[in-house]
């Protein structure tokens, strides 16, 4: 991902803007959708090194089932070829993946009272990555979305350094710490803060595929979210993170 673009900067949108009709973002609310993800996730984590294997060829974490996460699957002619998990910080909920590793930055911005979009789990499918150049950019997308929707202050990401350069580069990401070990992850991660409302107009100038409309939005995250794993706050949940946007 923090490889520089191999062709002119218009030719580059006007590629992506081209793909963008064949792609569709779902949240993952059944089982069966959960389980393709994590197993995706698994297969490309594993592939890069950034973890263990394991007996369940699964990869997944707590944070997966936090009341505050949106598990989202994108879909590129209606196959399965990327996902993004993201988790909403609001008055009444501020779990967030990153938040155990960076607790020194991160909880100074929740008591501060912003509003944060912690972005995670970025995985793309081996074969769709080689069939569809630039389904990275359109798999952070969804997290682009997210802060739209959801008028967030700012959206934080943990990666490691390499990849540091992409997120400098695309969206003006500031690296805020050098990297730290991670839980669960077998290589070091820095985190990343965007201050979304600052950047999003110089994004969308330049970047104009990561422009959604609001009825797009509202197809993703407003559908119904069903209680996972028994957990019935989840629906109570979300009708407060949309009377709090």
């Amino acid at each position: 991902m923090g490889n520089v673009m191999p062709e002119s900067q218009s030719n580059f949108v006007d590629r992506i803007l081209a793909m963008l009709p064949r792609v569709e973002y779902r949240l993952a609310t059944t089982i069966e959708q959960r389980d393709a993800i994590f197993r995706m996730r698994y297969n490309g984590y594993l592939r890069e090194g950034a973890i263990d294997a394991n007996e369940t060829l699964r990869y997944t974490d707590q944070y997966d089932s936090a009341p505050n996460a949106l598990l989202l699957g994108v879909f590129v002619d209606g196959v399965l070829s990327s996902s993004l998990r993201l988790n909403i910080v609001t008055p009444t909920c501020s779990v967030l993946p990153d938040k155990g590793t960076f607790p020194d930055l991160i909880e100074p911005m929740i008591a501060a009272g912003l509003k944060i979009v912690n972005s995670s789990r970025f995985v793309v499918d081996e074969e769709a990555s080689k069939a569809h150049l630039g389904l990275a950019y359109l798999t952070v997308r969804a997290g682009w979305m997210g802060g739209e929707h959801f008028s967030v202050d700012r959206i934080l990401t943990s990666v490691r350094s390499e990849h540091t350069p992409f997120y400098r580069r695309i969206f003006g990401f500031e690296v805020k710490t050098e990297a730290r070990d991670y839980a669960t992850l077998k290589k070091p991660v820095c985190l990343l803060s965007l201050n979304y409302r600052a950047n999003r107009e110089m994004v969308h100038r330049r970047y104009p595929f990561f422009m959604s409309t609001e009825a797009e939005r509202q197809t993703i995250f407003d559908a119904d979210a069903p209680a996972q794993q028994g957990d019935e706050r989840r629906g109570d949940f979300w009708k407060r993170v949309k009377t709090a946007r």
